[in-house]
């Protein structure tokens, strides 16, 4: 929970253990705006250098998707454009994203 002080902490103290190459969000693409945007603030001290975003094809505001991965100033990892992972996961290319926001009627 991005709300959870003291897991973040401790979720902190296990990243800094591990020292992963990658740090990964992953954040539901069907949140509302201010829930993405809080999450990315309260994971951005963590150090996330990739963001995966959910259900893409679920998704109904795909702007604000843009505006979470530039504040988190992270490149886009991965996507999922359906429920059957790993057939409906994806890399994330910045170029689709960039259509499926500008016309959303692509992903249908």
């Amino acid at each position: 929970s991005p709300r959870d002080a003291a897991r973040l902490t401790e979720l902190r103290a296990m990243l800094d253990a591990a020292a992963p190459h990658q740090r990964h969000l992953v954040m539901a693409s069907t949140s509302s705006p201010a829930v993405l945007n809080e999450t990315a603030s309260a994971f951005a001290p963590l150090g996330c250098d990739r963001l995966i975003l959910t259900k893409l094809d679920e998704a109904v505001n795909f702007g604000v998707l843009a505006n979470v991965a530039r504040s988190l100033k992270t490149k886009l990892s991965f996507v999922t454009m359906g429920q059957e992972v790993p057939d409906h996961i994806e890399a994330g290319n910045p170029d689709r994203l960039a259509r499926i926001i500008m016309s959303p009627e692509v992903m249908r």
